[in-house]
């Protein structure tokens, strides 16, 4: 017993043992996959983890082959364990032109999320990789995660006072490239990907990074300003917000997010999305907590609604609890409702319980919204520091909609 709560092995030996079994489901592999990847290291043995990376290579194990979604699952699973080996196994997928684009995309998702646990080696070794990646990646979804993959760890290259990712990125030209030329379809991808660089690069203690933050900043404006394509500019203001990171309220960048948020006149996606990088932005305003705010009490707007919901998750404290919970009457639409009932979820504060409980007994609420009622209550008690489950917004409008892009944002 002490066992088991300690390391979880007889769950691990539980789940091994149903994965080695046939299943006439591949959703039920995932899901075995996906519960591995969670447990601790420690508790899981090193035989099976031997098997996993031999399914990622698509070896035959347990007398069977493994489709392509199940191989990207397992090095997932390789991946959030940190499993000995595991980036050697990213960068060998990444760089292996038979990988399946599933797979690749495990290996780019990966390399974002766990950027910050690589040594400065790993993490120029992971720009030299990603660079090569690009250049065979065909579809936008792909093109577009090795984007956000190369902004996330040259970001956290910078904020260890490192020049050597953005050197090999042409000391950021590389980035402003991207974000100007990319093909339409994965542009938004690019100008978040230079939105997570800048705001480090402007810090950092090297005047070549902080003039490339200048030009970024620059390009970006531009963009929004200029860019005809919707997505790029609904990308453009997130990642305004990400660059504007502790930055004086009044700076050119705050001003740009707020006009375009309370411009009623404006695009509703866009200004959802301006909703979105002020939050993400925000280092304590106030005043972004009461825009927010204001804009879940207007049903008037119901994407603006939708969006602002959820932003307001990303600022944490009871304030925006009870905007929340104000919000949940207001609510017209399906997608508004969903987004408030899981961001009172992320917020994680138990005084959003009982209200949550009452969506979930609503019949009159409709299915989805009482689902992610039930989802939401589970989340007040989830142990992650980034729970999976916000994920299950509805119709998340973000500026590319993929599967992919829904898991790529959890890498911000």
């Amino acid at each position: 017993m002490a066992s088991f709560s300690a390391h979880g092995r007889l769950v691990v030996y539980e789940l091994g043992r149903r994965l080695a079994a046939p299943h006439a489901d591949a959703e039920i592999t995932v899901a075995l996959l996906t519960a591995l990847g969670l447990q601790p290291l420690a508790g899981v043995p090193e035989s099976l983890q031997a098997d996993l990376r031999r399914i990622v290579l698509g070896k035959r194990v347990y007398r069977r082959g493994w489709d392509a979604y199940e191989r990207s699952h397992a090095l997932t699973a390789l991946c959030r364990l940190r499993a000995p080996g595991w980036q050697t196994l990213v960068l060998r997928v990444l760089g292996d032109r038979r990988s399946p684009a599933p797979g690749v995309r495990a290996a780019l998702l990966a390399l974002g999320a766990q950027a910050g646990g690589l040594t400065p080696t790993e993490r120029e070794e992971a720009v030299v990789a990603l660079l090569a990646a690009l250049d065979k990646a065909r579809d936008p979804a792909t093109r577009g995660l090795t984007y956000l993959a190369l902004g996330r760890v040259v970001r956290e290259d910078l904020q260890a006072d490192s020049m050597r990712g953005l050197d090999r990125l042409e000391g950021g030209k590389a980035l402003v490239g991207y974000a100007r030329n990319a093909p339409a379809a994965c542009r938004g991808f690019a100008i978040l990907a230079l939105g997570l660089v800048l705001g480090p690069a402007a810090a950092h203690p090297d005047g070549a990074a902080r003039a490339f933050a200048q030009e970024g900043r620059k390009e970006l404006l531009f963009h929004l300003a200029r860019d005809g394509n919707p997505d790029a500019r609904a990308a453009c203001v997130v990642a305004l917000g990400l660059t504007a990171r502790r930055e004086d309220v009044q700076s050119p960048l705050w001003v740009a997010l707020r006009e375009r948020f309370e411009d009623r006149n404006e695009d509703p996606g866009l200004r959802a999305h301006a909703g979105l990088g002020l939050a993400l932005g925000a280092d304590g305003p106030e005043e972004v907590a009461a825009l927010l705010a204001a804009a879940v009490g207007d049903p008037a707007h119901p994407d603006v609604q939708a969006e602002a919901a959820f932003a307001l998750s990303f600022l944490g404290g009871r304030p925006e609890t009870r905007a929340l919970l104000a919000g949940l009457d207001k609510a017209r639409s399906q997608n508004a409702l969903a987004k408030v009932v899981t961001a009172l979820g992320r917020l994680g504060d138990p005084l959003a319980a009982q209200a949550l409980v009452a969506v979930a007994r609503d019949r009159a609420r409709g299915d989805e919204p009482r689902a992610l009622a039930v989802a939401a209550l589970g989340l007040l008690l989830d142990p992650e520091p980034r729970p999976s489950l916000m994920r299950l917004s509805v119709d998340a409008n973000y500026p590319a909609r993929t599967e992919a892009l829904q898991e790529a944002f959890t890498i911000f």
